[in-house]
């Protein structure tokens, strides 16, 4: 009876070992509501996660002692690879996600630890019969385990994540599982642009609506020749009548945006092989209730070799609720080579999926 006794109680043990508590709760057994290309996975980055304590109040004096992402549901085949990751993990040194920097530094509180530094399999998987058929078992995750377990204390949790593909072993689509609050900002397109490029593309110029929201990252992108001198004009009104800039060799090119503020952007790549690049402006949204509901304008103007050319214009208009979900994710641009970035584009009111193996 008492080898029984001991026997059951080291089962139970291993039990409280394994539990697992997936955040948010909501997503634990459907997919979530968007995707993300997790560090390291496919590319060379740099990405944080801040998880608010609305979300972690299961975790609360809990000693966590892995990580596990789950696949994204509704995407094609996931191609199996290796990553090598690292994972620190700090409380951050302020009380709200609104307060998040693009600095990824400036997130971490003291002290910061690193709780994993190794390679990580990326296991191939089929696509699914339906979007909510990913389980918490291989092949549909990735499971991190702590080499220093890290016991929740409150406060605004910081995951950061510094990855690399292995070479000759790097995945190619490993998509991981996100859940959204779904708000948002609208982006309106004002008239038509005008140069070469323009009359290959419908539009040169938008704008995500997911960073159209306060405390996020709006992200500008236009399209234009590969070798064009590039700005982009802001405006808090739009010009009533648009004009047309004949009168600076320009005919049939049209201004929306008088502009308040101009700045410049470098064009890169040469996509298509038709000469064409692209130009990005990564604007953070201030925070606070002023940008609930603001509209801001845009429009890009080109010099290029074929003369002046000018895109659509923008209408943005800022979401006009607060952030529902108390996360947020900053990710920075690829970086094959060199030091990792020291800032990223900042994404509120998303975060993965991700179940905590707590003790």
């Amino acid at each position: 009876m008492r080898t029984l006794v001991l026997v059951h109680l080291a089962f139970a043990g291993a039990v409280v070992a394994q539990t697992g508590i997936v955040v948010p709760a909501a997503a634990a057994t459907r997919d979530g509501t968007t995707n993300a290309e997790a560090a390291g996975f496919t590319e060379r980055r740099r990405q944080q996660v801040l998880i608010g304590t609305s979300l972690l109040s299961p975790l609360l004096g809990r000693t966590i002692d892995r990580l596990t992402f789950r696949r994204d549901g509704a995407l094609p085949p996931l191609v199996a690879g290796q990553t090598r990751l690292q994972v620190s993990v700090s409380i951050a040194p302020f009380g709200s996600i609104e307060d998040t920097s693009l600095s990824f530094d400036a997130n971490h509180g003291a002290p910061t630890t690193i709780v994993f530094d190794a390679t990580v399999d990326l296991p191939a998987a089929p696509r699914l019969s339906h979007r909510n058929g990913a389980t918490w078992s291989v092949p549909d995750i990735v499971t991190v385990p702590f080499s220093a377990p890290f016991t929740y204390p409150g406060g605004i949790l910081c995951l950061e994540f510094r990855g690399e593909p292995v070479a000759g072993r790097a995945s190619t689509w490993w998509p991981i599982d996100c859940e959204s609050d779904g708000v948002r900002g609208r982006r309106t397109s004002l008239g038509p642009g005008c140069g070469r490029v323009a009359s290959q593309a419908a539009l040169t110029a938008t704008a995500a609506e997911s960073g159209l929201r306060p405390g996020a990252t709006a992200e500008l992108v236009h399209l234009t020749d590969s070798t064009a001198a590039t700005i982009l004009a802001l405006a808090v009104q739009p010009l009533r009548d648009p004009f047309e800039l004949a009168g600076l060799g320009a005919p049939g090119c049209w201004l929306h945006v008088l502009p308040d503020v101009t700045l410049p952007a470098p064009v890169t790549g040469s996509y298509f092989g038709r000469g064409i690049g692209s130009a990005r402006c990564a604007l953070r949204i201030p925070e606070g209730p002023a940008s609930l509901g603001a509209v801001l304008y845009a429009q890009w103007f080109d010099a290029t070799t074929h003369g002046l050319a000018a895109s659509n214009g923008l209408q943005l208009e800022i979401a006009a609720s607060a952030t529902a979900l108390d996360a947020a994710m900053l990710t920075s641009a690829p970086a094959p080579a060199g030091p990792l970035p020291a800032t990223g584009r900042l994404d509120v009111g998303v975060m993965p999926v991700l179940e905590f193996g707590v003790q």
